[in-house]
């Protein structure tokens, strides 16, 4: 046996790789179980194999440079029919991810960023089809649900087109339209796959303001990949990161300000699903991110999973791509960094990955034992969006009861039942609202955890009274008030007036005075004439 130097000593998950990351089977650079070069996956034939599946971006080893995450089922050909029923199309359905997942995705949600490479010319086409196919709500342009921009943050002048790529945009935004069918979407295309850009489409997507940012892409480690991280912290936004499709640690996943989704392989159906780790996905210790205060597990460094979500292609998600020929099954982590994006929009609880660890309870531990590399704290089984939608109590608006669900035990809720103790009065004007304020003082009982939180109906209707009485009270001031003021600017108005009769009839008096000495000089000239006209003559 021996330990990977980012594996600690007594790990239940060290391994025994002898490649650089300490993975199962390795011999290669990577230390990839089967494969025989940096690149080689388990039971493929070349870069890209994986069994029953294709990558659509070929992995590449080159520092900052990205691929997609994209893995389509190949043993499922594509459906090109239009016409297809939706009950026909193969693949897991949005109701089979809300289903499993427990998403309140009947919610508003937010808006959820896609930042991915290059061009899908096809974008609102595509998603257009598959929200028809599947009766979810109309997003487009047009109605300012659907928004796509360049990496500058400008619309119309987009990079150049990629077919894998584009198929990798159209999964991120199917995703997100079944996890959260009222979000609305911004996609930022970045000028290239370098994380330099996508980094650069990261920070434009958090300058408008949404509520979370998914990324679907991986890159080899490189020492200086920490520098990258100014543009994957953005408090206040939830930033999601695909692990990748190959089992070794990748970046952005190792960064600290991301929360990192590994894959899983889903089976059932409503109310009965399973979970076990995807063998393929994207996993290990960083081999240059140090270990964050918040993150205790078997790691030296920064584990590069920390909740996961479905990826195996043979349980993937339906998608619809007209350019890779219609309908297809799909899978890679790129469903995880969408999914959990959706999640935290529809929690209005943007948080960072030491949210999740702090709720560790609300993670189904797909790998007994507790936090493992492929999955990490497991598939979320309530937290997130749930504690806001599910934990809400039932309000009697007549106040005859008041009803908690049983699902609010689910979500971290000690206290439990409310009891009532005596019959509600009649429904009159002066009780109106009782509803509200049992609501308050219950929804105050959870907040605090209470154990024995009793709301009486009754108490609640004189409460209401009393608050009425006040309120009259309150007004009652407020009108006396107004008529002190109101009479006080009347005297002031009433005094003015007076004041300008006053001045008017002063005027009057004054012009007549000047009448009158005009007129008295007036004749004191003409006396002056007469006088002077004779005397002139001798």
């Amino acid at each position: 046996m021996t330990n990977s130097p980012n594996l600690l000593s007594d790990g239940t998950a060290t391994t025994a790789g002898n490649g650089a990351t300490g993975l199962p089977g390795g011999n290669g650079a990577t230390g990839l179980p089967g494969g025989n070069g940096a690149t080689g996956l388990p039971g493929g034939n070349g870069a890209t194999g994986l069994p029953g599946a294709l990558l659509a971006c070929s992995p590449v080893a080159i520092s900052g440079q990205a691929s997609c995450t994209i893995a389509v089922n190949i043993n499922i050909p594509p459906v090109s029919d239009l016409d297809t029923p939706s009950s026909l199309l193969p693949g897991l359905h949005p109701g089979d991810l809300q289903n499993a997942y427990n998403l309140p995705s009947a919610g508003s949600g937010g808006t959820v960023a896609i930042v991915d490479a290059y061009d899908d010319p096809l974008a609102e086409t595509d998603l257009a089809i598959y929200r028809t196919a599947y009766g979810l709500p109309e997003c487009r342009t047009s109605n300012g649900c659907f928004r796509k921009i360049n990496q500058q943050g400008a619309a119309g002048s987009y990079p150049a087109a990629s077919g894998a790529w584009g198929e990798e945009i159209s999964l991120d935004l199917d995703v997100v339209s079944a996890a959260c069918p009222k979000c609305s979407i911004v996609l930022v295309e970045a000028n290239s796959a370098q994380i330099d850009d996508l980094g650069a489409a990261v920070d434009t997507a958090a300058s408008l303001g949404v509520s979370a940012i998914s990324n679907s892409y991986y890159a080899a480690e490189w020492s200086g990949e920490n520098t990258e991280d100014v543009h994957y912290r953005h408090p206040g936004t939830a930033i999601t990161a695909s692990s990748g499709d190959q089992a070794a640690p990748f970046y952005p996943a190792a960064s600290q300000y991301v929360t990192a989704v590994g894959g899983t392989t889903l089976s059932g159906s409503d109310g009965a699903w399973h979970e076990s780790p995807w063998a393929y996905g994207g996993q290990g210790c960083s081999a240059y991110i140090a270990r964050p205060s918040w993150q205790k597990n078997i790691c030296k460094s920064r584990a590069t999973v920390d909740v996961a979500a479905v990826a195996d292609p043979q349980t993937g998600v339906s998608m619809y791509d007209s350019l890779a020929g219609g309908w297809l099954v799909a899978g890679g982590t790129s469903i995880g960094a969408p999914l959990i994006a959706s999640a935290y929009a529809l929690s209005a609880n943007p948080a960072g990955p030491a949210y999740s660890y702090a709720h560790k309870d609300q993670f189904n531990d797909v790998s007994p034992g507790g936090f493992d590399l492929a999955t990490g704290l497991g598939g979320r089984r309530r937290g997130l969006a749930a504690r806001r939608h599910l934990a809400r109590p039932e309000v009697d608006r007549h106040a005859e009861r008041v009803v908690v669900p049983p699902a609010a035990a689910d979500v971290g809720v000690r206290g439990s039942a409310v009891a009532v103790r005596r019959p509600a009065p009649k429904r009159d004007s002066a009780a109106r609202g009782p509803g509200r304020v049992i609501f308050a003082r219950l929804l105050s009982c959870f907040r605090n955890e209470q154990l024995d939180c009793v709301v009486d109906p009754e108490e609640s209707v004189e409460a209401r009274q009393r608050q009425q009485l006040a309120h009259e009270s309150r007004v009652h001031q407020n009108n006396g008030g107004f008529e002190h003021l109101r009479g006080a600017v009347s005297a002031q108005f009433e005094q003015r007036r007076k004041q300008r009769v006053g001045n008017v009839a002063r005027a009057r008096q004054i012009d007549h005075d000047v009448l009158r000495r005009v007129g008295r000089l007036e004749a004191g000239m003409e006396l002056i004439e007469f006088v002077r006209v004779p005397l002139a003559r001798y």
